[in-house]
């Protein structure tokens, strides 16, 4: 894990030792508890391989639940394979996910090439804008956001996206929004953890950037018609932002707006479905403290973990039982993976989260922590691609028949903002 302080080692934690407490106290009398050892890898690759090589080599390791740099991961199959233990990626993603991982990798984060494709969806059919562009952190996991944002927007029939690539810790973003500003991006695709959105929302406020409507971002389109009042100065810019999962966080202020990439998990911390609901309550009986949803993945990945643990025979290869996992519930989630599908999402779960206007209709407000006001976008969501009875709890029926979101953003794409 990255950490202490580092937002992807606290949720790591908090779920996974949650998990660790549950598991325990579900074990017959005669087996051993489980043990969480945390280890931090201090944000750096080569000390995470190292690390998880280390943690495979000890008998007593069940499986590793990785919310480090993912580049280092598949560099450590060997080690993996070895020792016949799994590793479940919390954060990120595996590369060649969707290809089939290693057969000792498994992840629990939606894939950028799926978030990808929602995001274009978005900015060229949902909003019509003519320019995107991305900023990105100058890493394995920007570059990858980079590839898979690129691909979805060709192939849904938009234009390549300029890119300007911030590395963590450099005082150069405005100068980066800048370049965007000159491009007259209208959607401005963000790849980074919170600290780079945090830096975002300061740059552009104190350019007088922030989003106020789909209408204003449209700097672009309306200059290509020819307006001439639209050709002056740079303080007309005012670019809609969206997000990739990593960028969804907490005490963020983002305005009303802003979207991101996501599964419905994304709001485990309030969604009212059966399976959360439990999650929620064990997690608030445990750390007093409120969930934010990411520490759901971690949680997830020790489920899965002890289930293929409780199934196996000294000598086993966990990663082969837990391949067998069909239809498990993990965390209020179902799971399923297969020899030649080690993701834990499916694609249909995944949709877009969004910040709401002040005087729209949303259902929850009321009821969602002061830092986390983001709500399902809901006509990116996919009723079909859940359980029955999930699907039942999430949307309502007209009296036409159609389904309706009972919760988050319920607007069309006519709706000014969203």
């Amino acid at each position: 894990m990255t950490g202490p302080g580092a937002w992807r080692g606290d949720d790591a934690f908090e779920g996974a030792d949650l998990g660790v407490n549950v598991l325990n106290r579900s074990l017959p009398g005669q087996r051993e508890p489980f043990e969480l050892v945390t280890l931090d890898d201090h944000g750096d690759p080569a000390r995470a391989l190292a690390l998880v090589e280390r943690l495979a080599a000890e008998h007593a390791t069940v499986g590793v639940v990785y919310a480090g740099p993912p580049e280092a991961l598949p560099r450590a199959e060997d080690a993996l394979t070895e020792a016949g233990v799994p590793a479940i990626l919390c954060f990120g993603d595996l590369p060649g996910a969707l290809q089939g991982s290693p057969s000792h990798l498994f992840q629990v984060s939606p894939p950028i090439s799926w978030q990808a494709e929602q995001l274009a969806a978005y900015i060229l059919e949902d909003r019509a804008y003519r320019t995107a562009g991305l900023l990105m952190e100058r890493s394995p996991s920007g570059r990858d956001a980079r590839r898979a944002l690129q691909r979805a927007l060709s192939e849904a029939g938009g234009r390549r996206a300029g890119w300007v690539g911030y590395r963590p810790g450099a005082d150069n973003l405005p100068e980066l929004l800048s370049r965007l500003r000159r491009r007259r991006v209208e959607a401005l695709v963000v790849a980074g953890g919170p600290g780079l959105v945090e830096r975002l929302e300061v740059g552009l406020e104190q350019m007088g950037a922030l989003y106020r409507s789909t209408r204003a971002a449209r700097i672009r389109s309306r200059t290509d018609r020819g307006s001439r009042t639209d050709r002056g100065p740079a303080s007309s810019w005012k670019p809609q932002v969206l997000l990739f999962d990593l960028g969804l966080s907490p005490g963020v202020g983002l305005p009303p707006g802003t979207v991101a990439a996501e599964s419905h998990a994304r709001g485990a911390h309030y969604l009212p479905l059966p399976g959360l609901k439990r999650w929620r309550s064990a997690f608030v009986d445990w750390w007093d403290a409120k969930p934010y949803g990411w520490e759901l993945r971690a949680y997830q990945a020790v489920g899965m973990i002890g289930w293929a643990a409780a199934r196996s025979q000294p000598g086993d290869d966990l990663a082969s039982l837990l391949e067998a996992a069909r239809g498990v519930r993990f965390g209020g989630m179902t799971v399923s993976f297969s020899p030649l599908d080690h993701l834990s999402v499916e694609p249909g779960t995944i949709g877009l989260w969004a910040i709401p206007r002040p005087g729209i209709r949303v259902p929850e407000r009321g009821r969602l922590p002061g830092a986390m006001s983001w709500v399902p976008l809901g006509r990116t969501f996919d009723p079909a691609a859940l359980g029955r009875g999930d699907a039942r709890r999430l949307w309502g029926r007209r009296p036409n028949g159609s389904l309706r979101p009972r919760f988050g953003v319920r607007t069309s794409r006519s709706d000014p903002v969203h």
